[in-house]
């Protein structure tokens, strides 16, 4: 019997409980607020650590340098292949478009100096292989009368004199 005295107490606290919580609402010292329901995106701060790290990474490297006169696109902003970004002053450039025309005008006349010298060198390089070769026919002229004599024998010398 006492189990359900201690049973139906239980569940009239269980009931008043409810009843009280449903019914009665304490105040916090604060009015509820009544806000109209919009719809927009949901800023949540988020705190984390880590490296960001891009899908893509795309190095910008300028050919030209000089002073920067106009600038057509600002940071984050959309670019598309090809599209102009800044205009640079011209007079820096044009002095390395100079200096490199000098070069290749050094250049070729280099390498016209060197077309002569191989001509020249060709002309010369004949004309020493043919003296080298007269020089080899007098030697081979020399040694056949150097042979012809060797062979003689003393009677023949006598037969001459």
């Amino acid at each position: 019997m006492k189990n359900v005295i201690i049973l139906i107490l239980c569940l009239a606290t269980v009931a008043l409980g409810y009843y009280a919580l449903s019914t009665v609402r304490i105040s916090l010292g604060e009015e509820g607020k009544l806000e109209q329901v919009i719809t927009s995106d949901l800023t949540l701060p988020i705190n984390a650590t880590g490296e960001v790290v891009p899908a893509r990474r795309i190095v910008l490297k300028a050919e030209a340098s000089g002073e920067v006169l106009e600038i057509f696109k600002q940071a984050n902003e959309w670019v598309d292949k090809g599209e102009l970004l800044i205009r640079l002053e011209k007079s820096e450039e044009q002095r390395s478009v100079d200096r490199a025309r000098q070069d290749q005008d050094r250049a070729e006349a280099r390498l016209r100096i060197a077309e002569v010298v191989l001509e020249q060198t060709e002309t010369v390089d004949i004309a020493n292989a043919q003296a080298a070769i007269d020089q080899i026919e007098a030697s081979l002229v020399v040694s056949k009368f150097r042979a012809e004599s060797v062979h003689k024998t003393p009677e023949s010398f006598h037969e001459e004199e």
